[in-house]
């Protein structure tokens, strides 16, 4: 396993020293002057994403430069634990990247680039990409000397743990031309570090076209694919540095271990490198099984049938990708992953975050937005049966236990609205159960079954350990829980009386009319008669982002006016009227409030999607598809938290197909 301690078998190789002894080839000097960039090149430090639909993914960024621990070409996903069951179990890294280089008559050009310590930057392939785009997968151009262009793709197969990798010349002199590759790997857990250790093993086993690394038996073994050849020699690269890790105040030095090189001649055509898993190998061989003649039609040495088996895999990933509708729809893909016979929905990239709160807010625009009612099905069935049996998220503090069994409930509610929409027949065994979980959270929160977790006498919700932030009745929770008591009504007229009490008592009781706005908290840590007053961004809940509203007319209109002064940002909204940074998927709350206390008129949609949407998917298009889950609430708006925010996306998706008249 990977060792924690620090140990160096062989001594520490400096950059250029380690550019010498990794390639075995004398280091030409560097250009003169950096290779022109094309005017549409995105930003270096912009990040892509890659998903296999199974949890794992390819990351990293234009530049090529890892920047985080989870940056990675191959990182699959681990056994996901039943609801309820043991804590969240995160990928497992098993190469994290490549050292590549080519070589014409005109010298050697490094195509890859590295950051260490200390803030050296080596080697500086970054200097010779001339065009970067994810569409329809991530490709690079490298502009070499002589005017030779080296073509990069990478791309992953939707329910296949592995990567594709190839290298072309797409322009000028090929002859002569040759690659070098180096895998860079550690088989460690995704949020953790690798170090040398002695116990690292870089022996293969190959055959032909096959290599295999199983560096710690604990971990999956890697397989390697390839029409080059792969030569045995290992190095240790120390210290290389991830700069946001450094940035959150975490480690971010790490070691990786490189068992060897492979070898190809771009003078005869594409090189092609697939690294993935045993499991994986089978899945891409089974995709492709109907049009080649097994793994050598796969690496294009064998003319039996019309096209390789890589080309019959890039073209039908072609096809899937081709079927998305908007860049967003395609986004979208990336957050719905399959482990076994559950379907799940991963909160955002490249942490993978578990929450049931994000699961059920996000669905409503990641699936009923898009279509994908089927996914959404499979999502609320599997959550309904375990919310029956009354399996509840775990801890009674958390917001994943008092709000995702409402926000499950408000999933539901759309749910069989957009099955409605789509004339698709709920079948009548999942209504039953998804109705019958909705009567047992209700039941569960009203007699005090979930800890902390009661309906006062009141009809408010009040939730949260004495001591802890927003303890007693906070106004987002209790927009949630008029929500679902709203929903329920059509069940029982139990929870329509309930409803109705608690409305009453939410108006009575937030309203603070000297601020023009909703208190924050009443029942503040749990004392009776106790408010907190604070102006808070969390209000908006009230009159936007659900399907009722617990607030009408004038305060409405004075709440969301409020709102739009203090807290809204170009990017989203700030979590409090101090704060610098913005979260971009509050826009969807916000922007469906703002359109309700006007009407919701056409007109009134068009102003909100070019004032609102229109820059937030400005923002989109700059990430590829994705947002972020926060950013800096000033100009230049730079990113904070995850840069793959299922949520994020989610809203987007809503106000542009659904609140905002798609």
């Amino acid at each position: 396993m990977p060792s924690k301690k620090r140990s160096r078998p062989t001594p520490p190789l400096t950059p250029r020293s380690l550019s010498k002894a990794a390639f075995g080839t004398q280091l030409l000097p560097p250009p003169e002057t950096p290779a022109v960039l094309a005017p549409a090149l995105p930003s270096l430090d912009a990040e892509w994403l890659e998903t296999d639909g199974l949890g794992g993914f390819a990351s990293g960024t234009v530049s090529g430069i890892r920047t985080r621990r989870e940056h990675a070409i191959l990182l699959v996903a681990a056994a996901r634990p039943a609801r309820g069951g043991a804590p969240h179990t995160h990928g497992v890294v098993l190469v994290n990247g490549l050292d590549a280089r080519v070589a014409t008559p005109r010298g050697m050009v490094d195509i890859s680039s590295h950051h260490y310590d200390p803030g050296v930057v080596h080697p500086e392939g970054h200097r010779h990409i001339e065009s970067f785009t994810t569409d329809p997968w991530p490709t690079w151009v490298f502009l070499l000397e002589g005017g030779t262009r080296v073509e990069q793709q990478l791309f992953s197969l939707r329910g296949t743990p592995g990567v594709v990798m190839t290298w072309s010349v797409i322009e000028g002199p090929s002859a002569g031309a040759r690659l070098m590759v180096r895998p860079l790997i550690s088989c460690r857990e995704a949020h953790a570090l690798h170090q040398a250790n002695p116990h690292f093993h870089s022996e293969a086993q190959s055959c032909d076209a096959f290599v295999k690394w199983l560096p710690y038996a604990s971990q999956p073994a890697i397989l390697a694919v390839s029409n080059g050849s792969y030569a045995h020699h290992h190095l240790w690269y120390h210290n290389f540095v991830y700069s946001e890790d450094r940035a959150r105040g975490w480690d971010h030095k790490e070691d990786l271990g490189s068992p060897g090189i492979f070898h190809f001649n771009l003078a005869r055509g594409e090189a092609v490198l697939v690294l993935t898993t045993d499991e994986g190998l089978k899945a891409m061989k089974a995709s492709a099984s109907a049009s080649a003649a097994g793994l050598p039609g796969f690496l294009g040495r064998a003319s039996s049938g019309p096209e390789s088996t890589i080309e019959i895999l890039r073209e039908e990933e072609r096809v899937n990708r081709a079927g998305s509708p908007t860049r967003l729809h395609h986004a979208s893909d990336a957050y719905l992953a399959r482990r076994g016979d559950r379907l799940e929905l991963i909160a955002d990239y490249p942490e993978q975050d578990e929450s049931d709160t994000e699961t059920f807010a996000s669905l409503r625009g990641l699936c009923l937005a898009t279509g994908r009612l089927e996914e959404a099905r499979q999502i609320l069935m599997e959550a309904a049966r375990a919310f029956g049996k009354g399996v509840f998220p775990a801890g009674d503090t958390g917001r994943d236990a008092v709000e995702a069994p409402l926000w499950f409930t408000v999933a539901v509610h759309d749910y069989f609205l957009a099955a409605s929409a789509a004339h698709r027949r709920v079948p009548a065994p999942d209504r039953k159960a998804m109705n019958g979980a909705i009567a047992t959270i209700l039941e569960s929160y009203a007699e005090g079954r979930e800890g902390r977790i009661l309906m006062d006498e009141d009809g408010l919700l009040a939730a949260g350990e004495p001591d802890t932030p927003r303890a007693g009745k906070a106004v987002d929770v209790q927009a949630l829980w008029l929500n679902a008591l709203h929903i329920a009504s059509a069940l029982s007229p139990r929870w329509d009386e309930l409803f109705e009490r608690g409305r009453a008592s939410f108006e009575r009781r937030f309203w603070n009319e000297d601020a023009s706005c909703l208190c924050d908290v009443v029942d503040a840590d749990h004392v009776r008669g106790t408010t907190d007053a604070a102006v808070c961004v969390n209000q908006i809940f009230a009159v936007g982002g659900l399907p009722y509203s617990a607030l009408d007319g004038e305060r409405a209109r004075r709440v969301v006016n409020l709102v739009e002064a203090q807290f809204l940002t170009p990017v989203g909204l700030r979590s409090d009227a101090d704060s610098g940074i913005a979260h971009p998927w509050m826009l969807g709350p916000f922007v469906e409030a703002w359109s309700r206390v006007r009407g919701g008129a056409s007109q009134t949609q068009r102003e909100a999607r070019e004032r609102f949407l229109t820059p937030l998917l400005e923002r989109a298009s700059a990430g590829f598809g994705h947002l972020p889950e926060s950013l800096d609430s000033e100009p230049p708006h730079g990113l904070r938290g995850s840069p793959f925010h299922a949520r994020s996306l989610a809203e987007a998706l809503r106000l542009d197909l659904v609140v905002l008249g798609g």
